[in-house]
């Protein structure tokens, strides 16, 4: 297999004691648009100064202002099918400037990204909306006229190439696209730098893939502060482990992180809470990067919070379970935990509203077995073992309509199938000569004695922190909920049968719980934190454009192959970290409190 290009004689090699200036972080001097050598950077450790927002080589899209997390909403907008479709006859005339043109395209691209994986060899997206792709079809031919002039429209069809997502449109060649990242990168594009560092990495030449990436760095490139942050705290690209530097790299990427790329915010929140995996990381190695005065709990939630502002699915799953269980310095708010998972739409998301609703929340909602159903239902539909075994035990015990052995035994045989022990127990407990099937009462016990319970805990463990409930005014909880079910009856899976308990809001807050019954098996409606590897892996910033769903990008470096591209071939894909755990940053998982004495996650 042939190497990827090696850099033009016309850009000098950096030599290996050079290498150590790229991963400070610190720029002495606003770097040329196109460099012919390597930036000089500071070789101090960056300190809070530097933690500061980068400016974007971006304009702003047509369709928006830019927005951030101190601003009144949630989460930012984002573009819509729609929204792109009014403005396109607006953008398609002939005194727009190119750079509006982009900013369309780029919507585009990340509106797709949203949809479908864009990372290389990804393959054909399976999208139903005959209207996204009619916008996927107009930007791309828009882009490509525009690419003879523009880098990034040059970044945006390599993108879509490389990933092969919509091979009908722009064919997936991935060494085309690695032509169009290298000049993309060398005519001013940034970002493409961190694609040839990726490409490198991929295919083993480490060498050159610390040069993209610290070209990447050199000009504030997310993406690249982060790989080369990661690579500094662990000792990847054959550089010695040295965790300061890749703390203050790691604090820069996250502080920089945007709505393209809000990865680096979540993973440093995750360093920050000590729930990263990477327990030989002391706490006092935070202390020269954190703001005066500011313990690395409050760093976190800034973090944490900025990630889930920009739309990334794991920082809304674990903003809702920090909500639900009182997590420091998260103050107990079963709405804003409801809230929080609706946003994620994950499936581990989906299953913990399933419990949710499967008792309620005093003081904010009743109990919607209807809605239980629903979410554990859609769960159970993506794969998750949990939510498969859940509907197994609704239809056993009745919830949201009648008994079905039948249907129950079903969906624990799917559960039992994908490893689940609990599954197991139940099938031998319902095959016995005289059934033992779990009754409304029992049911009525388990989640009295453990979902309710841990909630109520964690109220008391708030409340105990001096925080007030609820935390912020909103939409009032009954609205919410309303919102909730028009939404499950407009995608048609909501019963029918109206739930067993009304869903006008109480008064005073309790929780949920799980089971317990004396000489019986214990049914732990614990949640089992989200689970990256079933739906969406946190992964190392790929080359996917503005606006990928689940792990965004931005990027940086220099390694060059003008005319000898021609002899490069796709990279081997078992070389370097494919994942955001093979680079060390240990969980997107959320390990989520469970009462050790409990054999079922439900």
């Amino acid at each position: 297999m042939s190497p990827p290009p090696t850099p033009p004689p016309s850009d000098p090699p950096v030599s290996p004691r050079d290498d150590a200036e790229y991963f400070t972080g610190g720029v002495t001097a606003s770097p040329p648009a196109t460099p012919t050598s390597v930036p000089t950077l500071s070789l101090e450790i960056p300190i809070p100064s530097i933690l500061q927002p980068g400016g974007s080589s971006r304009p702003a899209s047509p369709l928006r202002s830019p927005s951030s997390p101190s601003s009144t909403k949630a989460v930012a907008e984002i573009p819509t099918v729609s929204a792109l479709e009014l403005s396109y006859s607006a953008i398609d005339q002939p005194d727009v400037e190119p750079e509006n043109k982009i900013a369309w395209c780029r919507d585009v691209v990340y509106l797709l990204g949203r949809h479908s994986s864009l990372d290389p060899d990804a393959g054909a997206a399976k999208l139903t909306d005959a209207s996204l792709m009619a916008l996927v079809q107009t930007a791309a031919s828009m882009f490509d006229g525009l690419a003879a002039t523009c880098p990034e429209a040059q970044y945006l069809r390599a993108t879509i190439a490389a990933s092969g997502a919509v091979p009908r449109i722009v064919q997936h060649n991935r060494q085309q696209a690695f032509r169009d990242f290298e000049a993309s990168a060398k005519a001013g594009f940034h970002q493409a730098w961190f694609n040839l560092g990726r490409e490198y990495e991929t295919f083993g030449d480490l060498g050159h893939a610390r040069d993209c990436f610290g070209r990447g760095v050199a000009f504030g490139v997310t993406d690249c502060l982060y790989r080369m942050g990661v690579a500094h705290l662990l000792g990847q690209l054959d550089l010695p482990q040295n965790i300061p530097s890749g703390l203050a790299l790691l604090a820069r990427a996250a502080t920089n992180a945007t709505l393209y790329t809000p990865q680096p915010a979540y993973a440093y929140a995750l360093l920050l809470l000590g729930e990263s995996g990477l327990a030989e990381i002391p706490a006092s190695s935070f202390n020269v990067i954190l703001p005066p005065s500011t313990s690395p709990h409050d760093e976190a939630k800034v973090h944490l919070e900025r990630a889930a502002f920009f739309h990334y699915p794991p920082a809304q799953y674990k903003l809702g379970f920090a909500y639900e269980f009182a997590q420091y310095p998260w103050p107990y708010d079963p709405m804003m935990s409801v809230e929080w998972y609706i946003q994620s739409g994950t499936m581990e998301a989906e299953m913990a509203l399933s419990k949710w609703f499967l008792c309620g929340a005093e003081g904010a909602f009743d109990k919607d077995e209807g809605l239980a159903w629903v979410f554990a239902e859609k769960a159970a539909d993506k794969g998750l073992v949990s939510a498969e075994f859940a509907m197994g035990y609704y239809c056993e015990v009745g919830v949201a309509g009648k008994k079905d052995l039948e249907k129950a035994i079903s969906w624990y045989n799917k559960a039992a199938t994908h490893g689940s022990e609990e599954a197991k127990g139940r099938l031998q407990a319902l095959n016995l000569p005289t059934p033992s099937v779990l009754t409304r009462s029992e049911h009525e016990t388990l989640t009295g004695e453990k979902l309710v319970r841990k909630r109520t805990t964690a109220k008391m463990v708030s409340d105990a922190r001096g925080n007030t409930y609820p935390t912020t005014t909103r939409r009032p909880s009954r609205r919410v909920l309303e919102n909730i079910r028009k939404e499950t009856i407009i995608e048609g899976v909501y019963p029918m049968t109206p739930p067993k308990t009304p869903s006008p809001p109480p008064t005073s807050p309790t929780l949920l719980a799980a089971p317990q019954m004396p000489g019986r098996k214990r049914y732990s409606l614990v949640d089992p934190g989200f689970n990256s590897a079933s739906e969406a892996p946190a992964r190392s910033p790929s080359p996917r454009p503005p606006g990928r769903r689940a792990s965004e990008r931005n990027n940086t470096g220099d390694s060059s192959a003008s005319g000898a591209s021609e002899r490069y071939e796709p990279p081997r894909k078992s070389s370097g970290p494919q994942t955001f755990a093979e680079m060390g940053i240990g969980s997107t998982t959320m390990t989520v409190p469970e009462d050790k004495s409990d054999c079922l996650i439900m």
